[in-house]
């Protein structure tokens, strides 16, 4: 009976419409579209390029957090097979170190001002001299078995705060790793801690896959408040001031960080998030709509002012996009696998998309994640294992 509605389904004008987009035999060019004002090839804009050396997958999954990041004076770049850490003069391009990982490499976190960085792996994380790559300590709760820490870490005022697929959050001191405490989320079979902390003010913020929103203080792990999500939520991000925006599968929500108001709510019927960001007043999602179990091939840029939506950009076909916002410049970038897209979050319009990141036997784009950016430049890693630094267009 399954069997019969999906194909009674496939033949609706829906069901034909999601076939044709997924079909590998249809180049239509409107799904390979990127519209923006310029296109620039990377090479155009290069400062520098280097290699991350000999490696069979140098990305990992799309993450909304910078790879490579800033150290100083210094870019540190996380690969994900083999698990390598690497730094690289910021000015230069010119190699520092590079730290084989014991498994695939997962992130890479410097918090402002610290003098450690941290790199980790889906089993344990790691406290990084930066000028010198030396590990100056390691968490491995659980050993080198299976993947454990899909979380990666905060710092805030001299603690880090990590979660784990066991259902725990721990709070170790920043400097010497040493536990301070942990607290089990919950008890739900499936109590996964995988998204990112976000910390404000002396709390500190999670979702978990048990469909939970939690804020815990951070000096002692006693729980301030906790909400019911309408599903497993995988992503926590920072989202200015005593705010955090996470979301599941069908909803994005916008939290106070210090006492769990509710500040805002967007879901989309039929529709899955895959990515979101605050940018001022405006919160944007990535979006695709759902067709049975399976998400549509092409995705949409949805920006909200309160509940009332403002624009809609379309991707390209299978983009694969990340979005971030970067107060410096006021930009949201665009992470895809037709390149590096830079929008304007007040007007939806894209300034640049940047191309030219992909193999030579490939497509020409490439799939890129988040860029590291300051005023003048951007510090990227590509598909093919090279490092740019780009002037920011």
């Amino acid at each position: 009976m399954a069997r019969k509605k999906k194909r009674d389904a496939a033949n609706t004008p829906l069901g034909r419409e999601y076939a044709r987009l997924n079909s590998f035999k249809n180049d239509d060019p409107a799904l390979r579209a990127f519209p923006a004002r310029r296109v620039v090839q990377a090479d155009e804009l290069a400062v520098w390029t280097a290699s991350v050396g000999r490696t069979k997958h140098p990305l990992g999954p799309p993450d909304t957090r910078p790879n490579p990041c800033f150290v100083g004076r210094l870019v540190l770049c996380s690969t994900f097979s083999p698990g390598c850490v690497l730094a690289y003069d910021r000015d230069t391009g010119e190699r520092r170190w590079r730290r084989k990982l014991n498994y695939y490499g997962h992130h890479v976190y410097w918090p402002d001002g610290a003098s450690l960085a941290y790199a980790g792996t889906c089993q344990e994380l790691l406290a990084l001299d930066p000028e010198t790559g030396r590990v100056e300590w390691a968490f491995c709760p659980y050993g080198r078995s299976g993947e454990t820490l899909y979380s990666a870490p905060s710092v805030a005022a001299g603690r880090l705060f990590i979660g784990d697929r066991r259902g725990y959050l721990h709070c170790l001191s920043a400097a010497t790793g040493e536990p301070e405490w942990r607290v089990l989320t919950s008890r739900a079979a499936n109590n996964d801690v995988n998204s990112d902390p976000v910390v404000h003010r002396g709390v500190v913020v999670v979702g978990t896959n048990a469909g939970l929103a939690l804020g815990y203080d951070a000096a002692s792990g006693r729980e301030v408040w906790r909400h019911r999500l309408d599903g497993p939520c995988t992503n926590t991000v920072p989202a200015g001031g005593d705010r955090a925006l996470l979301w599941t599968r069908a909803t994005a929500y916008l939290f106070s960080c210090s006492d769990g108001r509710l500040l805002g709510l967007w879901r989309r019927r039929n529709y899955a998030v895959q990515c979101a960001c605050l940018a001022g007043d405006l919160t944007l999602m990535v979006t695709q709509r759902v067709w049975g179990d399976d998400l549509w091939p092409v995705a949409e840029l949805r920006a909200y002012r309160g509940e009332t939506e403002v624009y809609v950009q379309q991707y390209p076909r299978w983009s694969g996009a990340s979005i971030r916002y970067e107060p410096a410049t006021g930009q949201v970038y665009e992470a895809t696998s037709q390149g590096l897209g830079v929008l304007d979050p007040t007007t939806g319009e894209r300034e640049v998309v940047i191309t030219g990141f992909g193999r030579p036997d490939a497509a020409p784009y490439g799939q890129v994640q988040q860029p590291a950016v300051d005023a003048k430049r951007l510090y990227v890693v590509d598909e093919p294992g090279q490092v740019r630094a780009l002037r920011h267009p």
